[in-house]
């Protein structure tokens, strides 16, 4: 049984805030639980394997700055390159 104090002028609860803590977090994490999707079946799992063996990888179109970074930076990597000779 908790000691009821006085702050100001309303009686406190010791464990209050440990209570209010206890039950914020359940309400998140219960709140977290129903916006996740549902977990994948074996079969699915197994569907989207076979799906994703057929994917080829695209090479991203960058931008001509970025192209320009990309190359100065394999410059200065083939400059410190010790092994490339």
């Amino acid at each position: 049984m908790s000691r009821l104090r006085r702050l100001g002028c309303q009686p406190v609860q010791d464990n209050a805030s440990t209570d209010f803590v206890k039950r914020f977090t359940n309400h998140e994490a219960e709140e977290r639980r129903k916006k996740r999707a549902p977990s994948f079946t074996a079969e699915e799992h197994d569907a989207l394997r076979k799906k994703l063996k057929t994917v080829h990888y695209i090479s991203p179109n960058y931008a001509d700055e970025t192209k320009t970074n990309i190359s100065v930076v394999r410059r200065k990597w083939k400059r410190f390159d010790f092994s490339v000779s």
